[in-house]
């Protein structure tokens, strides 16, 4: 782009002063190769600036198209009806949440201004406040989350069906009440506290840093309102199509993490957590009687980090046969994550907000500062990357016979 508007100012100044640079006597001010040079350059730099949006609405697999189907398991198979077979407990087979149809108060917050996952975290308090006040007529007023230039909110889709905070604001007719809180403050106390001192058309706000331990009840309303947000605006993943083999996706965290401590009780686990885990994949998956599926019956690893260069030879030195994805577009990290077969979590918000969106099999840290047992869909797995594998090939014989036809 540089060299092409250089090149665009070189000969616009060149027919601005022809008595220092003579040009030949024809009808065009310039010569043929600089029309093409020109025209060349001008065609370069709205390709430039259209792929991008290009890329971005184009899904890769005709699955990311699908109304629900990629990443949705029934919560009644019908193998399991007639024989009375031990089924899991799904949390995305809930009944949905009734929302207040008239708002009588708000409850709102003003989202932490630090990365996705803990800003989404805060304002899913407030979301959590207000469905525990529905009874008395209590909305929540969804507030954007700020980081990240915004990407975040078209791609969410998290807030439809609320009304905005910044028109709630805006009414002078409602009261505005400052609450304090924190992670430390339960959120049951926040609730109890308001329930306690309830008066009509008020807005509470939370404060900022407000969090709470189990944000699973908000699971199958995030997870509805982001499979329409998929629909509307389908994304590429980075995985391998469904009918090659069973994707399972690790997320090792760990360049965005300043203080880069790693070991068993830091915020990056070492590689050999995430090496145990997929030893213990492979024992588990290999003791599972095979279903009659077109799919493969192999997984195909992969490996989504960040960092440099020598974070990417450990990793590709530590992980043989996996793919490796280094510094992702973030929202396609994101889906991946969501629509993995199997998805081993890092000890990150960015890892627990995908999981709680997914209806697939994940493998999370335990014990975490969130719940990491939304349902039995969800597996722990101590500090040295050990977990029950009698659980999850149970879960694996369940999910495959499930899935037999998505491939």
């Amino acid at each position: 782009i540089g060299f092409c508007l250089n090149r665009v100012s070189f000969f616009i100044d060149e027919t601005d002063h022809p008595q220092q640079r003579p040009r030949p006597n024809n009808r065009f001010p310039f010569p043929t190769y600089k029309w093409v040079i020109i025209l060349l350059c001008v065609t370069f730099m709205v390709l430039v600036a259209t792929i991008p949006a290009i890329s971005w609405s184009v899904p890769e697999w005709k699955e990311d198209n699908a109304p629900f189907t990629s990443t949705t398991l029934p919560s009644q198979p019908p193998s399991a009806r007639s024989n009375n077979t031990r089924l899991p407990r799904l949390q995305h087979s809930q009944p949905a949440i009734q929302l207040p149809s008239t708002c009588i108060s708000y409850v709102t917050i003003v989202p932490d201004s630090a990365g996705l996952g803990h800003a989404h975290a805060t304002r899913n308090s407030a979301l959590l406040a207000a469905l525990a006040l529905v009874d008395l007529g209590v909305c929540f007023a969804y507030a954007p989350v700020r980081t990240q230039k915004g990407i975040w909110e078209p791609f969410l889709g998290f807030g439809r069906g609320f009304p905005r905070q910044s028109d709630v604001l805006q009414n002078t007719s409602l009261t505005q009440v400052q609450l304090n809180g924190s992670r430390e403050y339960p959120l049951k106390n926040v609730v109890e506290s308001i329930k306690a001192n309830f008066t009509p058309n008020t807005v509470y706000m939370l404060g900022q840093h407000q969090d709470t331990f189990d944000h699973c009840p908000s699971a199958p309303l995030l997870r509805t309102q982001y499979l329409e947000a998929r629909n509307k605006r389908p994304i590429k993943t980075r995985l391998s199509p469904s009918s090659e083999c069973w994707n399972v996706v690790m997320h090792v965290r760990r360049g965005d993490v300043k203080e880069q401590k790693v070991g068993r009780d830091a915020r990056v686990q070492p590689n050999d957590y995430f090496q145990n885990v997929r030893k213990l994949l492979d024992e588990a998956v290999s003791k599972v009687p095979q279903t009659q599926t077109t799919k493969k019956d192999s997984l195909c690893y992969h490996i989504f980090s960040q960092g440099k260069r020598d974070i990417q030879a450990q990793l590709q030195r530590d992980f043989p046969g996996a793919t490796l994805h280094m510094d992702t577009e973030d929202r396609q990290t994101f889906h991946s994550f969501v629509t993995a077969d199997i998805f081993v979590g890092s000890r990150s918000r960015f890892s627990h907000l995908p999981a709680m969106l997914s209806n697939h099999i994940k493998l999370m840290f335990s014990p975490y500062h969130y719940a990491v047992d939304c349902d039995d869909l969800w597996v722990a797995v101590d500090r040295d990357g050990i977990f029950d594998q009698e659980k999850f090939g149970w879960l694996w014989q369940w999910y495959t016979s499930q899935n037999q036809t998505s491939a």
